[in-house]
């Protein structure tokens, strides 16, 4: 049975088509569907080509009826279904998906598979895995468990994002056009869900995998040149505005200020796309309203509910764009970037020692018991309480702890806050101890 008009979400599909081909014993079709991210830019389609070993007969269905020897249906409540041989116990079937068509994704099976076995096929895909994780040497003889979980981190930490390009390098483009990969590149990235990995995956990979992370950068940059903006977190060929900030400075920021960008970066570019995204309105995956946050120098709660994680997030960024600038020569540009990384002192209450949302009027907004400053997913903040985003100042630490009055009640204050997660031990933070000087 083929469900081709499945999704996810369960009402996902807004249009479906299957084909069978009795001749070639092969299934193809496509879904076109529009998902939590994927509606905000129109959706996706999906093509397929599917075939069989051998089978003695088939149909399609719709709306939960068979049609017996019918070769196409649609609908989003449709499918095809094959009968094999009575006393066949294995069937062979090899699947082939394109975002570009159906031609191409039978190139994907054929160029992919090379319609080896099932067993060669899986050999060569756990040799591949072990060829990457070969980066790396760890042995821990006294405690096995901690192996298992770090291979298992790692695998997860190489499972994303994801390549976009497909056999002989064609790509749905931000356009909407048919682009070929450029030469100089591995692969072509898109699924970066970029708020989640700009502290943690992206820098690993700049440290292990620079060329992986150069094209990475290279596909963020291709987003700028067909799709006009820096992105938050692109999916497949469109902008999502999922998420807040505008991170992709850091990680552009990260590869350069590192020294493991390639010759092939295009700085200008580079440059001008990072002084539209922080000081003009984008159409798409743009930051709070520049000119008001500049005006104000942090983000109005009465404007925005998530004032305070905004105005951190922007402080980070800016300071991102000023080292880029540096780098580039422009000292003078780089020192207003700096200043304005600044502005997430605007927004802390010297009296709570929290970062709370303020109000145009100049108010600050802190949560008003103890309990409130550990709701988890608080209104006024990102995926997050007053907790987690007081100490979200990695780019100037010595500041962060001075404003708490210093090292002394920062490493008190940070023992309470470690205390209080223990319920959910994983964060984010780098061993924040540090910043204290331990």
């Amino acid at each position: 049975m083929i469900d081709s008009s499945y999704a996810l979400p369960p009402d996902g599909c807004r249009q479906s088509h299957v084909n069978v081909d009795r001749n070639k014993n092969e299934i193809t079709g496509s879904i076109f569907f529009k998902g939590f991210l994927s509606r905000a830019f129109g959706g996706v389609t999906t093509y397929f080509v599917i075939t069989f070993s051998n089978w003695t007969d088939f149909g399609v269905w719709t709306e939960g009826h068979l049609m017996h020897g019918q070769t196409a249906a649609d609908g989003c409540s449709s499918g095809a279904y094959v009968i094999l041989p009575v006393n066949q116990k294995q069937v062979t079937v090899y699947v082939g998906i394109s975002f570009v068509s159906i031609e191409q994704a039978r190139i994907n099976l054929q160029m992919q598979t090379k319609l080896e076995s099932f067993d060669s096929i899986r050999d060569f895909i756990q040799q591949t895995w072990l060829n990457e994780m070969s980066r790396f040497e760890i042995t821990a003889e006294w405690n096995r468990e901690s192996e298992i979980k770090f291979n298992t981190a790692l695998v997860h930490s190489m499972s994303s994002p994801t390549i976009w390009d497909e056999s002989n390098g064609v790509y749905l483009g931000f356009d909407g056009k048919i682009h070929t990969k450029p030469d100089y590149m591995d692969h072509i990235y898109t699924d970066l869900s970029i708020w989640d990995i700009f502290r943690t995956q992206v820098p690993f990979l700049i440290l292990h995998d620079s060329k992986r992370a150069n094209d990475i950068v290279h596909s963020i940059m291709l987003i700028v040149e067909q799709g006009g903006y820096l992105p938050k977190w692109p999916l497949a060929n469109g902008h999502t505005n999922c998420m807040i900030g505008s991170h992709a400075d850091i990680i552009l920021s990260d590869l350069i200020m590192k020294h493991e960008h390639d010759q092939y970066l295009n700085m200008t570019q580079v440059l001008e796309a990072l002084r539209n995204v922080a000081n003009t309105v984008q159409k798409h995956d743009s930051r709070f309203d520049p000119p008001t946050y500049i005006k104000y120098q942090y983000v109005p709660f009465d404007m925005d509910e998530y004032s305070a994680s905004l105005t951190l997030s922007y402080a980070y960024d800016d300071w991102a764009i000023g080292n880029v600038m540096y780098a580039a020569g422009l000292i003078d540009e780089a020192q207003e970037y700096y200043n304005r990384s600044q502005w997430f002192e605007n927004i802390f209450d010297n009296t709570k020692k929290f970062f709370c949302p303020r109000n145009s009027t100049g108010s600050i907004l802190c949560p008003s018991s103890e309990i409130e400053y550990l709701i988890p997913f608080d209104y006024r903040y990102t995926e997050g309480d007053a907790w987690h985003y007081r100490f979200f100042v990695p780019h100037n630490t010595p500041r962060l702890v001075d404003l708490f009055g210093g090292a002394k009640f920062f490493a008190q204050e940070l023992d309470t806050f470690f205390i209080r997660s223990r319920d959910w031990p994983t964060t984010t933070i780098p061993n924040p101890y540090y910043w204290a000087g331990n």
